[in-house]
């Protein structure tokens, strides 16, 4: 979308310029007093890593704790951190991606973590499951996303009782 609005004359403003987004990063330095926090699941997904919030998606290790979610891609100096006590849910959505919400101040977030899939779609597919599980596990409310209507794919959902083929 970033790419279609500059292509059209809109000007791209700095991270530093916006406000209001939240901020995940922390330095390694901080996050080392969650070390002693139980590892419950650790897996590889692409997700946010930088830069204003949700602009960048990188492959990433991605690792939950009793009281923790945390994720950092390869190139990164630091480690982005969401305390579970602030995710307000998970949903199971298209593909293998996972929205995790969660809540600064008054506002909700969505994160999605997108589950690399080999050919056979299994790996992606169970390390999709046992995220969420071990989220469920941490009492974090687990669903499944709905789709979006889209009339045109399917019998009977079409506007004025048009039937689209």
């Amino acid at each position: 979308m970033l790419r279609v609005l500059q292509e059209q004359g809109v000007q791209q403003l700095g991270h530093h310029r916006l406000s209001g987004g939240p901020s995940l990063a922390l330095p390694w330095e901080e996050a080392r007093v969650h070390e002693t926090e139980t590892l419950l699941w650790a897996g590889r997904a692409s997700a946010c890593v930088g830069g204003w919030y949700g602009t960048v998606q990188r492959s990433c290790r991605v690792w939950l704790t009793r009281t923790s979610l945390f994720s950092c891609c390869t190139e990164g100096e630091g480690v982005n951190w969401l305390s579970l006590s602030d995710i307000a849910g998970a949903r199971d959505g298209v593909s293998d991606r996972i929205c995790v919400s969660f809540h600064q101040g008054d506002q909700r977030y969505d994160l999605l973590f997108d589950f690399d899939v080999p050919a056979s779609g299994l790996v992606g597919k169970e390390q999709r499951t046992r995220f969420l599980n071990a989220l469920a596990a941490c009492g974090v409310p687990v669903g499944t996303a709905t789709a979006a209507t889209v009339p045109w794919r399917y019998r009977g959902d079409a506007p004025h009782g048009r039937s689209w083929q």
